[in-house]
């Protein structure tokens, strides 16, 4: 299994680039990523403030991916991590890099309960990323439909409650202490 972090889009209702903001001295994107790299090889895809992003990586991550079509939107960044599964043949837990309030635990209980079935989290009353996706549903998925994402083509998928990912960063005010 290998896990790839969304890290590609404009941050537009953020006013900045928010995966290279700082809490607690910390840039957000390396929470998630510091949450997810105790149980997986952990890649990164980047687009709109590539530069900036990379330059505050950690050592520890495996790969970046570029993803030249970020301004069509998340299913472009999606795509790039189902091909990128698909060319190492492994199954994929995806996320998203402003997830920061999903930790390590969190993560160990999303790969705990995977039994080759897509997961994804549950949380009050949806799901979303958090997810994993076997290599035999990424095999049979050629591009995602414009718009669809994921949720529109797999049918078939199980759920975990993981409270914390409900919790995502969309403007300054919704940063909390971690």
């Amino acid at each position: 299994m290998i896990g790839v972090v969304l890290g590609a889009g404009m941050s537009s209702r953020f006013g900045q680039s928010k995966l290279s903001y700082s809490l607690n001295g910390k840039p957000l994107i390396n929470y998630v990523l510091d949450s997810l790299n105790p149980h997986m090889e952990v890649s990164v895809i980047l687009g709109h403030y590539e530069c900036e992003i990379r330059s505050i990586l950690p050592g520890y991550v495996s790969e970046i991916i570029t993803n030249n079509n970020y301004k069509k939107g998340i299913g472009t960044s999606v795509q790039c991590a189902l091909n990128f599964a698909k060319s190492k043949k492994e199954d994929l837990l995806l996320t998203l890099g402003d997830l920061i309030y999903v930790n390590c635990l969190d993560y160990k209980t999303l790969i705990d309960n995977f039994k080759r079935e897509t997961l994804y989290s549950s949380f009050e009353d949806s799901y979303g990323p958090p997810c994993i996706i076997p290599f035999q549903v990424i095999e049979d998925i050629d591009v995602l439909p414009e718009k669809a994402g994921l949720k529109g083509i797999i049918k078939k998928f199980e759920t975990i409650p993981i409270e914390n990912a409900k919790r995502d960063i969309d403007f300054l005010s919704n940063i909390h202490m971690v």
